[in-house]
């Protein structure tokens, strides 16, 4: 006996209305699910932007720099090379305008952004810390010291640190780190790194204070860091959040896991959208549309505080979307193909 198209697709009164309650309910998951992916991606809704702003460092005619601890720019290109030297000596002379401060933030660095330094000395919670880079050949390694609660006192703190053959941190006068390191120790260092104080050069990391002494000993010869024209400090700059440059760069193992999560997330997603608008051949216009949500949720990350967009993480989600569509296509090919053998076995 022939099949004609009522027996290929039986629906009857209760199964349309399953069908119908079934697209109700997709619509509604698709909303609250998109309500849920703008709050993550979107939360804590604070505005941070690409704009221009007033420098929060400023130099005093005493020779005194003050940092407010937002959007600081004082910063300085190398006396040398810092490859090329034996010995450096960094003296501050610092005092902090809060107790508690993350990022940590930065005092002084040598680097080329927050993910790459040469040295570090910044504060974390009311620890002052350092990072140094050296090692030889291509054995590149960190030091990582803390002076705990020191800057829980707000009054002034002496700090000198010196590498050359030795590490060595000294503070108020007392030697809290000591250690011999390769006599090629600095060879490892990045050549072309800048100076900044009050903050990393690309802005991720602002600390709050003052600085009335700052000097720089390469190889003998002492740079005052204070003096006018040394530093470049600008009343405005461009202001540019350096999570735009982080998304970027080249994915770490935790973005890639984060990744996963993203695609697990927008498989159900894409399962609704199938449900609740079947159609023959979904893949270009699923593609289209999961794109353009995805690419909307992420431009909207790069002008709020705390939001790292991420073309990786706009992939995941669009792979989740076609993955739920997938889902749904594979499993109704099934249903619809086991009830054509019942029919043809009942036929």
């Amino acid at each position: 006996m022939g099949l004609n198209s009522s027996a290929m697709v039986p629906f009857f009164d209760g199964e349309i209305q399953a069908a119908n309650r079934l697209r109700r309910f997709a619509s509604v998951f698709l909303v609250v699910w998109l309500a849920a992916q703008v709050g993550i991606a979107w939360a804590p809704f604070r505005l941070d932007g690409v704009r221009s702003v007033r420098n929060g460092a400023s130099l005093s005619s005493d020779g005194v720099i003050t940092f407010s601890g937002s959007h600081e720019r004082a910063v300085a290109a190398p006396p040398v090379p810092w490859n090329a030297a034996t010995s450096i000596t960094v003296d501050l002379d610092v005092r902090t305008a809060r107790e508690h401060q993350e990022g940590p933030a930065r005092i002084l660095t040598i680097a080329g952004d927050h993910r790459s330094s040469n040295l570090v000395i910044g504060q974390d919670g009311d620890d002052l810390i350092f990072r140094v880079r050296h090692g030889h050949g291509d054995q590149i390694e960190r030091a990582d010291l803390r002076d705990p609660d020191l800057l829980a006192d707000p009054s002034w703190h002496q700090v000198r640190v010196v590498v050359d053959d030795h590490l060595q941190v000294t503070v108020n006068g007392h030697v809290i780190e000591s250690r011999q390191l390769s006599t090629a120790a600095l060879g490892v260092w990045e050549p072309s790194y800048r100076i900044s104080l009050g903050d990393e050069v690309s802005g991720a990391r602002a600390w709050s204070g003052q600085i009335r002494t700052a000097q720089l000993s390469v190889d003998g010869r002492t740079h005052n860091l204070l003096a006018p024209g040394f530093l470049d400090i600008p009343d405005r700059f461009l202001y540019i959040p350096p999570r735009l440059r982080d998304a970027l760069s080249a994915p770490n193992p935790s973005a890639l896991g984060q990744g996963v999560l993203h695609l697990l997330a927008w498989v159900p997603a894409g399962m609704i959208v199938a449900i609740r608008w079947p159609r023959p051949r979904p893949w270009p216009r699923l593609t289209a549309q999961a794109g353009c949500v995805a690419i909307l949720l992420q431009a909207g990350k790069i002008a709020i505080e705390g939001r790292h967009p991420s073309p990786i993480v706009t992939l995941m989600q669009v792979s989740g979307a076609l993955l739920g569509v997938w889902l749904v296509g594979t499993y109704t090919r099934h249903a619809v193909n086991n009830r054509l053998d019942s029919e043809r076995s009942v036929s």
